[in-house]
């Protein structure tokens, strides 16, 4: 039985039973059946945003969210770390509440698109990778405006 099925009202499974017998004069029963459910750490935290865009110069950081299905016991503060070549690229630090990641790229980055790992843990050890699709854009600070990129050789006029 899971605590976050969305059967579940308040930790509990409530099921009406009725039963009914095949005599002659059938005889009926109802009878409620509650179960109490407690939490148990079974869902590790995500990351809610799957995709991003920042601009190459000057970039300001981004605030990816955090969440995790499990109680409050289960949950927050989260601790995130970079993996693979993610590391090399950007940098991560948790906000005030640790219930978020501050992305921020370590210097200015190609325009180009990027996916971003990160393992994500929550306040018992429990793990998950999640990958953010990132991509950075030829533009300035916040104002984050993505042109269309041209592949060498490939929509310009005369190249066939």
């Amino acid at each position: 039985m899971d605590r976050e099925s969305l059967f579940v009202r308040g930790d509990r499974y409530q099921a009406l039973i009725l039963a009914i017998d095949n005599d002659d004069i059938p005889a009926t029963g109802t009878g409620t059946l509650v179960i109490q459910l407690k939490d148990v750490n079974d869902n590790a935290p995500i990351i809610e945003e799957r995709t991003i865009k920042i601009c190459n110069k000057e970039s300001q950081p981004v605030t990816l969210s955090v969440t995790d299905k499990d109680g409050p016991g289960f949950g927050a503060p989260f601790r995130a770390e970079l993996h693979g070549e993610s590391a090399n690229n950007w940098t991560i630090r948790m906000n005030g509440t640790k219930t978020g990641i501050i992305l921020t790229p370590k210097s200015s980055l190609e325009q180009n698109d990027y996916n971003v790992v990160l393992r994500v843990y929550d306040n018992r050890g429990e793990a998950q990778d999640s990958t953010v699709h990132a991509t950075v854009c030829d533009c300035k600070g916040n104002d984050v405006q993505c042109t269309n990129r041209v592949v060498a050789g490939v929509g310009l006029p005369g190249n066939i």
